[in-house]
């Protein structure tokens, strides 16, 4: 024991005192604390790539504001006068144990980390992450923060050289001037270099597969689909998801087969971008279809609101056709040829201008025919088609004045009636599980069985048309994410969790949101019931809307959804 409390001593000494006393005291703690809550489970289970990039620049975030800290404490201790007179062999010694401390911990967490990964992957059926997990997110969490440090360096390196070019100027003015040029210079560089090149490669990639038809669809011969050889709109203007969107429509042998009633084809009108792009025009040329299939003689209209790319979740617009008996249209239009991430950031209005033409459009021609002839009318859409959608109505209560019913799925933590009415919820309720007016009207679900009881079982009182379903899982990044993460803690991360997949997730400034913005990427990759895949449970949601019991066996719908 005494030989290796020798070596010990002799090990400390010999870190080199000079260096220790370089050592930044508090970038270093902020540093390793930083790399250590990186490390931390989030939403989803993480690949060694993602882990390594959270990793990377959270640890030089933290590690930036303990420089911060040991600066301004050094100038505020200047500036009050104060002197800390501590002896030189106690500060190299306490530096020596935290060096140890800090090695320690920042061997060992990787290993607790790993673990905890393996878990949350066996939660969600993925495969556990090893030690080529480790290597990889080691490597690139190297080379980012590398890369952060470096950014910062030459950012501030360009600050101090615009500083001496204003050396004439007053020292307040020109720290000013210089900071707004690196401001400029920074935004100039992610909006035209950094955005810029990326919207030209994956726009010119997108317009291409844009004209590509998914494996396995084929121009429909029917008439009552757009695309067909009796529509106005050709099969190549529909695009790539509207070829998908009207390619696999049920027949009405097929849902008479699955659900053992009578029933009808279902119409599916669908306008793809135009050349200028103008969604007055796809609303006008959807409406053309609707016209020419006579829609408005169906029992129900559901106007769908698309993604980036035009997409519409096919178990949506199933769910509505297997429950009506086919007795219905659905119609959407395209607004954007880029993946909906982009889509926001290049034209953030259209998917909301979108939303809101349709709709209104559709509606005022509802509103035209007589009262006893006019379809039932529900508004759906998932992730930005949910942003889009919601845009049409003021508020709640205007979404319940002007429609039948609504399935939002995924909606975006930004998306304004659903952050309202998460807001106005029932006390006692949850962020995660909102509850409205018990249920009224309204209906936040995970599961299916929180259609008609909360996350804590108790039951919701009777269900009143129009209703509404706000399909989000606890899991799903997309609903959580938002850049207000970086300094707050949410109240969904604050409400209890324990017992699920996120049980062990804790918020830290800066972290978690580099955490779920990772977890954005997995979303979809995780099985249906979690993440940002919504499947098997819209069927109950559709049937809840259309005034049929939730909690009745559906499977065999689902089944014939799922399988085709």
């Amino acid at each position: 024991m005494r030989v290796d409390r020798v070596r010990f001593v002799r090990w400390m000494k010999g870190v080199p005192h000079a260096w220790l006393q370089r050592v930044p005291l508090a970038a270093t703690i902020f540093g390793a604390l930083g790399f250590v809550g990186s490390l931390s489970p989030s939403l989803l289970p993480r690949t060694g790539l993602f882990q390594g990039v959270v990793t990377g620049i959270s640890t030089a975030a933290w590690y930036g504001f303990g420089t911060l800290v040991d600066r301004g404490g050094l100038r505020l201790a200047r500036a009050l006068g104060v002197r800390v007179e501590v002896k030189p062999a106690v500060r190299v010694w306490s530096l020596r144990l935290l060096l140890i401390a800090i090695v320690a911990m920042v061997t060992l967490t990787p290993f607790i980390a790993l673990n905890q990964q393996q878990d949350l992957a066996r939660a969600f059926a993925q495969p556990e992450p090893g030690f080529t997990h480790g290597l990889i997110s080691g490597t690139v969490a190297i080379a980012t923060f590398a890369l952060v440090v470096g950014i910062r360096q030459a950012l501030a390196a360009l600050f101090r050289v615009i500083l001496r070019r204003l050396h004439r100027l007053p020292n307040m003015l020109a720290g000013f001037l210089a900071s707004a040029t690196v401001v400029i210079v920074v935004l100039g560089v992610v909006q035209w270099v950094l955005l810029g090149g990326v919207m030209r490669v994956v726009g010119g990639q997108q317009a291409e597969a844009n004209a590509g038809t998914p494996k396995g669809v084929t121009q429909p011969t029917l008439a009552t689909l757009s695309g067909s050889p009796a529509s106005n709109e050709s099969w190549e203007s529909l695009g790539y998801e509207g070829r998908h969107f009207v390619g696999i429509t049920p027949t009405a042998a097929r849902i008479r087969e699955v659900t053992g009633r009578p029933a009808k084809q279902p119409i599916r009108a669908y306008a793809g971008i135009g050349e200028d792009g103008g969604i007055d025009d796809a609303v006008e040329r959807a409406l053309a279809e609707l016209d020419r299939t006579d829609a408005w003689s169906r029992g129900s209209l559901v106007i769908f609101t698309t993604t980036g790319l035009g997409w519409v979740n096919r178990w949506s617009v199933q769910s509505a056709e297997y429950l009506t008996g086919g007795d219905v249209a659905s119609v959407a239009v395209q607004h954007s040829t880029l993946p909906s991430a982009l889509a926001l950031l290049d034209a953030p209005a259209k998917p909301r201008e979108a939303g809101e033409k349709l709709t209104d459009a559709v509606l005022k021609r509802v509103e035209e025919l007589p009262a006893s002839r006019r379809p039932a009318v529900y508004v759906s859409g998932e992730s930005l088609g949910a942003f889009g959608g919601e845009a049409a109505f003021t508020s709640m209560s205007d979404m319940l004045r002007r429609v039948d019913g609504a399935v939002w799925t995924g909606p975006p933590a930004f998306t304004e009636i659903h952050a309202e009415v998460t807001r106005d919820r029932q006390g006692g309720s949850t962020e995660v599980n909102p509850v409205i007016d018990n249920g009224r009207h309204v209906r936040f679900a995970d599961t299916v069985s929180e259609l008609t009881a909360d996350q804590y079982g108790r039951a919701l009182g009777p269900w009143d048309a129009p209703r509404v379903v706000y399909l989000q899982h606890r899991s799903d990044p997309v609903v959580w994410f938002h850049p207000a993460l970086i300094f707050s803690e949410p109240d969904w991360l604050r409400e209890d969790h324990s017992g699920t997949t996120t049980a062990g997730m804790t918020w830290l400034p800066v972290i978690t949101f580099w955490q779920v913005t990772a977890d954005l990427a997995k979303a979809t990759t995780v099985p249906t019931g979690y993440g940002h895949n919504y499947r098997d449970e819209v069927v109950p949601a559709w049937a809840g809307v259309l005034g049929e019991d939730p909690t009745a066996d559906y499977q065999a719908i689902i089944d014939a959804i799922r399988y085709g």
